[in-house]
């Protein structure tokens, strides 16, 4: 929570510009693509270039649409991305052949 407060007493701004529905969107956004291409490639590094790639190609689509490119977006964006390839590798699934589950690594 202080890293939060911390970041956004960084960036000058109110705590509910960061809480909006789109911000909301883009932090499940880069979770998912985080989490499913460290699943993908079991590689942190590629993980978080394609999650931030995603991110800024959003954004530059937004800038050519509308001219609406939003670092606050990236930035919420990369957060997911991070929490998605930090549980990620934190996850053990298993099966053994009449059973599956999933496990969470300390």
């Amino acid at each position: 929570m202080r890293m939060i407060l911390l970041f956004l007493a960084c960036f000058g701004v109110s705590a509910n510009e960061w809480t909006t529905e789109d911000k909301k969107m883009h932090l499940g956004a880069g979770v998912l693509i985080g989490h499913l291409t460290y699943g993908i490639t079991e590689d942190r590094l590629k993980s978080y270039l394609v999650c931030i790639g995603a991110g800024v190609a959003k954004e530059v689509i937004d800038e050519i649409d509308y001219g609406g490119f939003d670092e606050k977006d990236l930035a919420v964006t990369g957060v997911g991305c991070a929490a998605g390839v930090e549980i990620s590798r934190q996850l053990i699934l298993y099966s053994d052949g009449n059973h599956a589950g999933i496990a969470f690594k300390w």
